[in-house]
């Protein structure tokens, strides 16, 4: 795919794209819900310090991705857009923002007194993380490397629990989902939705290897494989945030509030996800479907541990998660 001199040029919204702005509040909110997870007073310093930790990480997962990715990301109409495949940027220059990412976030852990837990977690995300973005698409059973992602961001969990005194049994029912859900993304939802440009230029994704196709049309096959693994990632799903919801401390008179409005809101990702399934024959209806699925599967695990933790800390966790994808919305608009 090859870029013209009008490609080259700064538009609105290229510096949202570039960062992917769209998924930061996804990355952000992970290490202070790991601190939700423990209970107890968290500390409004170390709250933010948890957030800053998310924005580098941010950082250097995503560049890092998308530079070893560009080569199949420039054969792809769904980039054509990206400021990286449009010329925007040299790779060599993201490269060196994501690289960056790596000695700033070990200071910054050790300047807040995070302690040994927590490295221990963010050196376990940031080698899930490197390491799936160096080999992700091309082991034999690339379903491992979605496994090797999904362990990676379930360590910033991980990481905020110890960085609050310890994790508790919540903290790993949320670890674990995140786990189920980034497998989720990237074997059913981003691999189906790139199948047909995955197929024509070699790339190993667990849709292919499950035997997944598209037909002229460009509509999915899906095998009855890949119909077993989203049936399983589903139900998982379900099931942890049910073991979730159960283990959220009883304190205060409205505890139950935000667990029950995970459940609700799970259930609902349930029957989008249903929808997306059903309207295969309409790409643009899937991934409308598909989109808002896994809006509303993370926004579950998101709400459920917070029942009970002080409304300053609900707030911080909403604002993280939700500002970063409504302000890519107007830039990009």
């Amino acid at each position: 795919m090859q870029t013209s001199a009008t490609d080259r040029v700064w538009q609105r919204g290229d510096w949202a794209r570039l960062v992917r702005l769209f998924s930061m509040g996804a990355t952000v909110v992970y290490a202070p819900l790991g601190m939700a997870t423990v209970g107890g007073q968290v500390s409004v310093g170390a709250a933010l310090g948890a957030v800053l930790i998310g924005i580098s990480f941010h950082l250097f997962a995503f560049p890092l991705n998308d530079v070893i990715d560009l080569p199949i990301d420039r054969t792809n109409p769904r980039r054509a857009d990206g400021p990286l495949v449009r010329g925007l940027v040299a790779p060599s220059s993201m490269l060196r923002v994501a690289l960056a990412q790596i000695p700033l976030m070990a200071v910054a852990l050790v300047v807040a007194g995070a302690g040994r837990g927590a490295l221990l977690s963010w050196l376990v995300a940031v080698a899930a993380l490197g390491g799936y973005d160096l080999w992700g698409k091309r082991l034999l059973v690339p379903l491992v490397a979605d496994g090797v992602q999904g362990v990676g961001f379930a360590a910033l969990v991980v990481m905020g629990g110890y960085w609050q005194g310890g994790p508790t049994a919540i903290t790993w029912w949320v670890a674990a989902y995140m786990a189920v859900y980034i497998v989720q993304i990237n074997a059913v939802h981003g691999g189906v939705r790139d199948i047909g440009n995955d197929v024509a230029h070699g790339a190993r994704t667990t849709p292919v290897l499950l035997g997944c196709a598209v037909d002229e049309a460009g509509v999915p096959f899906l095998s009855r494989s890949m119909i077993s693994l989203i049936a399983l990632t589903e139900t998982a799903q379900v099931a942890l945030l049910v073991a979730i919801a159960a283990s959220v401390p009883r304190g205060g008179e409205a505890w139950w509030a935000l667990p029950a409005a995970a459940l609700g809101a799970r259930l609902f990702a349930v029957r989008l996800g249903r929808r997306a399934f059903v309207m295969r024959s309409d790409r643009s209806r899937m991934m409308s479907f598909g989109v808002w699925h896994l809006f509303w599967a993370l926004t579950a695990v998101v709400l459920a541990p917070l029942g009970g933790s002080a409304t300053w800390l609900v707030l911080l966790v909403l604002a993280v998660y939700l500002v970063p994808p409504g302000l890519f919305a107007r830039l990009t608009s």
